[in-house]
């Protein structure tokens, strides 16, 4: 009877183990989903996860993606469930932003092809913009804070300028 009464012990502390393994797991996945929502393009990045990166997956890694968040949803997911999901969501971020970052740069390259086609025109400087007391046109500044400055930091009115707004 003793080894009967240990051996529901060690059952009952292996089954408890694994609980608190899975409740890590599952708070440790809501942390993740958590600070991917506090991103400014969070609901840009889930669609295009859902949709455009999901299809471009393989009919065995969709297949393998689809269960494992299935999982997380009913709350059976295992780590390596969590781990699928996890860097499925980061590889179709970081896909975002570099389908971003490479529309972004294709206009900027477009506002620089019309200023130099309007640099090369007679009184392109005053054409382009209103100057301000040095001289420089607004597309001037534009660029120049482009070169100099994170996007962030360069004001309304020249990201248009650079955008082609």
């Amino acid at each position: 009877m003793s080894n009967v009464n240990s051996e529901l012990a060690l059952r009952n502390q292996r089954k408890e183990a694994f609980m608190q393994a899975h409740r890590e797991n599952m708070v440790a996945f809501k942390a993740f989903e958590n600070e991917q929502k506090k991103d400014t393009h969070f609901k840009e990045i889930q669609d295009f996860a859902i949709n455009g990166y999901f299809e471009k997956q393989s009919v065995v890694n969709q297949n393998i993606i689809r269960d494992a968040y299935a999982r997380l949803e009913r709350g059976v997911a295992s780590p390596s469930d969590r781990y699928t999901i996890e860097s499925y969501f980061e590889n179709a971020k970081r896909e975002y932003y570099k389908d971003i970052n490479a529309k972004q740069k294709e206009k900027q390259d477009k506002v620089v092809n019309k200023y130099k086609q309007a640099k090369k025109m007679p009184r392109a400087d005053k054409l382009s913009g209103g100057g301000d007391t040095s001289g420089k046109s607004d597309v001037d500044i534009a660029i120049e804070m482009m070169n100099n400055r994170p996007w962030e930091k360069i004001p309304e009115k020249y990201q248009k300028i650079l955008l082609g707004e």
